[in-house]
């Protein structure tokens, strides 16, 4: 039975084909644009002045050079990944396509679509392993670095029978699972980077439900103008100024429990006991859960022609929002069947469940009802992965935690592999708390590479959010 973790500082993806292959716990991750962090190269002449500045010219490097590098000498080689030799003999079938743009375009200094594509070629090789083991196919992989860029823009990019997610039919499909009213631009702008008392930056998250961020703050709906974004901005900096960063820290998460986080420096992260925690760990730990009862589960005899290499494996996705959904999407592109528990009384972000559920299969549950219990218990019965996206805990208090699973898995005499995504990690002072995106970009010092390499003397969140597909 496998425990598998990862972590919004760290990475998701490509782990969750480690675990489905090799039978091994993953405890935590590591992003890989902190392990390459820093692009030499100018990349575009038309870009402006803080762009230009911000790189020394090395004009013979490519995107696919560097993904090379990351996925080669990076991944492969990398004794704590514990990558089975299988995949690394099959890595040798795995290339990098030239017909793909060569020079960087993505305003960054971060390496996103070198390091995308380099996980994209991990998980293609570990496919084409399993697809090796379980059909005798070898194959070659072939990683277009412009698809792996264009997958971190993935879900604004979706289309519905060519509609695009503003289309006035689409928007109606899911506007009904904005149960927190975030699309009300007061409510919108509370996820945003504001100043604080003591001169630093702090990054205000809503989450689904600004409520008790407002609360927080002492604001209302009321005291906003709808109509006049900037002056909404205005208010929300003009009351977090009011406040040091340390209190914002503590009453947003210790005490009304959402999200939100002091914008540090790469080395203040390294510094701080969060950072010492998690920071210095490699892409992620395995390690294996033993059960002398439970012997290794076979592949699933498969009778189709597809020769997909998760084909047969089921899993239940607990998981809302981008991170844990795409792992989740990515089994389900590799032929698993996924169940998607949803919940009707639950606040969700509407437009990002056209691309985030593509391939699975879906269900409303209220698990805090018996009814909606004795459902995912049932399907738990019968399943081979169950993938925990919610806050630290959220699960545990409703009763499918790790250890229930595994007593689950233990009884029916068939092993199970549980994973848990969140922001922080899992161990630390801050393993308890829910993160999104922009808040692992802060807290380790990724906003504020942002906003140096854009001339700007404060932080500035990038517009892709590498660290949910990574």
């Amino acid at each position: 039975m496998i425990l598998v973790r990862f972590e919004h500082l760290e990475g998701n993806c490509c782990a969750s084909f480690v675990a489905l292959a090799t039978g091994l716990e993953i405890i935590s991750c590591r992003p890989l644009t902190r392990l390459w962090p820093t692009v030499s190269y100018n990349i575009r002449s038309f870009l402006p002045k803080p762009f230009q500045l911000a790189m020394s010219a090395s004009p013979s490097y490519t995107i696919q050079q560097g993904a090379e590098e990351i996925f080669r000498s990076v991944l492969l080689e990398h004794d704590s990944l514990g990558l089975p030799e299988e995949v690394k003999e099959a890595a040798a079938r795995t290339t990098f396509s030239n017909d793909a743009i060569s020079d960087p375009y993505f305003p960054t200094c971060l390496k996103f679509s070198e390091s995308s594509a380099a996980l994209w070629a991990l998980v293609a090789t570990y496919g084409n392993a399993i697809t090796k083991t379980r059909y005798d196919l070898e194959q070659n992989v072939v990683i277009n670095s412009d698809a792996a860029s264009l997958f971190l823009l993935s879900s604004a990019l979706v289309r519905v029978n060519g509609k695009t997610l503003q289309d006035p039919e689409i928007a109606s499909r899911y506007m009904r699972y904005d149960r927190g009213g975030m699309m009300q631009p007061s409510r919108r702008l509370c996820t945003n980077i504001y100043p604080t008392k003591d001169g630093r930056w702090f990054h205000l998250h809503g989450s689904m439900d600004a409520t008790k961020t407002l609360t927080m703050l002492g604001l209302q709906d009321g005291d906003f103008d709808p109509k006049d974004e900037e002056k909404i901005i205005q208010k929300y900096s003009d009351r977090v100024s009011e406040f040091d960063s340390d209190w914002l820290d503590l009453e947003a998460n210790e005490h009304y429990r959402q999200a939100g986080t002091i914008c540090l420096k790469p080395e203040e992260y390294l510094e701080s006991e969060q950072g010492r925690a998690v920071g210095r760990d490699p892409l992620f730990l395995l390690q294996e859960q033993a059960h002398t009862s439970l012997p290794p589960c076979p592949w699933p005899q498969m009778t189709s022609k597809s020769y997909r290499p998760l084909e047969g494996i089921k899993m239940i996705d607990i998981s809302r929002v981008i991170a844990a959904p795409t792992i989740a999407k990515l089994a389900a592109l590799f032929g698993a069947t996924v169940i998607r528990i949803s919940c009707d009384t639950q606040p969700d972000m509407g437009p990002l469940l056209v691309d985030g559920n593509l391939g699975k299969r879906d269900v409303t549950l209220n698990l805090k009802t018996d009814q909606g219990r004795k459902v995912l218990e049932d399907l738990l019965v019968d399943a081979d992965v169950l993938l925990d996206g919610y806050r630290p805990g959220a699960l545990d208090r409703l009763g499918f935690g790790p250890a229930y699973a595994f007593e689950v898995a233990k009884r029916r005499g068939k092993g199970l592999v549980y994973i848990q995504e969140n922001c922080y990690g899992h161990k630390g002072p801050m393993a308890h708390r829910s993160g999104w995106q922009q808040i692992s970009d802060c807290v380790t010092g990724v906003s504020w590479l942002m906003g140096e390499f854009l001339g700007l003397n404060e932080p500035v969140v990038p517009l892709i959010p590498n660290s949910d597909y990574q």
